[in-house]
């Protein structure tokens, strides 16, 4: 059974993208109802041993596509075929934010504070090891995509996602799982089923504290002011290496 990966760093599109490919792929085998947060994970797990999200939480067989994910580089050198999803830093950071503060329930400084203080280098980490890992990769086996380009053109996004992996394509079929991914319904499945994960903090009043939380292009323009955003982006240019910053020149 080939493995199809799917890596990207925290915030960057990877539950929309998972649940539009398990809504697709759920069409096929009909082992649900309906996709949420619990039943997602057992036809494309997290690339890992957690019991209900990873690896033992797979329902399907070898006959079957699969897709699994992950946020750790190191998993990349185990993909048969490997998806990255990237995504503006200054937005990630932002969303990264408040899921370690109002999802995590964790006490931290002003957004601004914690960005160039702690997770702008956990992310410039991130990026450094990645690119210097895709040096290596066939490039045959080897897609990236934007959270930008989902927003723009999401069918014509995951339609190239689908055929990379070499599933079969129906366009209806993926309509539907598109439409069924939808942020909104995936707010609402969050809100009324909940999550397979008891150290997270779900808070309907607060949809910071949600998995899908804006699902914005370019939101952080209304959380940093502009002496901020010059300020990560100084540091990401002196930081980033050559390689990352040629992955990431969309955003630069």
């Amino acid at each position: 059974m080939k493995t199809n990966l799917v890596c990207s760093f925290p915030k960057c599109g990877r539950t929309w993208v998972r649940f539009i490919l398990a809504n697709y792929i759920n069409q096929y085998v009909k082992v649900h109802k309906s996709i949420d947060f619990f039943s997602v994970f057992t036809l494309c797990p997290n690339y890992n041993l957690d019991p209900e999200r990873g690896l033992p939480a797979y329902a399907l067989s070898q006959q079957d596509p699969f897709v699994t994910f992950s946020h750790a580089v190191s998993h990349s050198k185990e993909a048969d075929k490997l998806l990255i999803i990237k995504r503006c830093p200054l937005d990630t950071l932002v969303s990264y934010y408040f899921q370690s503060s109002s999802r995590h329930g964790r006490d931290l400084p002003p957004l601004s504070e914690f960005t160039v203080n702690q997770s702008i280098f956990t992310l410039i980490e991130f990026y450094n090891e990645l690119a210097a890992a895709l040096s290596n990769n066939d490039p045959k086996q080897l897609k990236t995509i934007s959270y930008e380009g989902l927003h723009r053109n999401t069918m014509e996004v995951m339609i190239s996602v689908i055929e990379f992996f070499e599933l079969s394509l129906e366009v209806d079929k993926l309509t539907q799982a598109i439409a069924h991914s939808a942020f909104d319904s995936l707010r609402r499945l969050e809100i009324e089923k909940g999550f397979p994960n008891r150290q997270i903090v779900i808070d309907p009043t607060n949809p910071n504290s949600l998995r899908a939380r804006e699902g914005k292009v370019n939101g952080h323009t209304q959380h940093f002011s502009k002496q901020q955003i010059d300020k990560i982006k100084n540091i990401l240019e002196s930081r980033l290496t050559l390689p990352a910053k040629i992955l990431l020149s969309e955003y630069f």
